[in-house]
């Protein structure tokens, strides 16, 4: 299968609790790595890039935290909280 010349600069948007805007970077169809964020405040700056892992299914962003859904082998769901930690480098 021959792939497009060009691809979407994202392929998810969100608007977490906080009004701020998150989105997903395109990921190729091979990859099943982490997903990669850019997130905006509400006048429309950039405020920091956020890493999730790859298998985990986003249902909420938070002022301080990502919920989702992940999956174990047996397709069994799980609801994950991850909390952010702002300023660390």
């Amino acid at each position: 299968m021959a792939f497009p010349p060009s691809h979407p600069l994202f392929d998810r948007l969100f608007l977490g609790t906080d009004g701020f805007v998150w989105i997903r970077n395109t990921r190729s169809l091979e990859d099943a790595g982490p997903n990669h964020w850019s997130v905006f405040d509400t006048a429309g700056v950039w405020i920091s890039d956020v890493v999730t892992p790859g298998d985990l299914s986003i249902q909420e962003f938070g002022s301080d935290y990502v919920l989702g859904i992940w999956r174990d082998e047996y397709d069994l769901e799980y609801l994950r909280i991850y909390g952010i930690v702002k300023g660390a480098h």
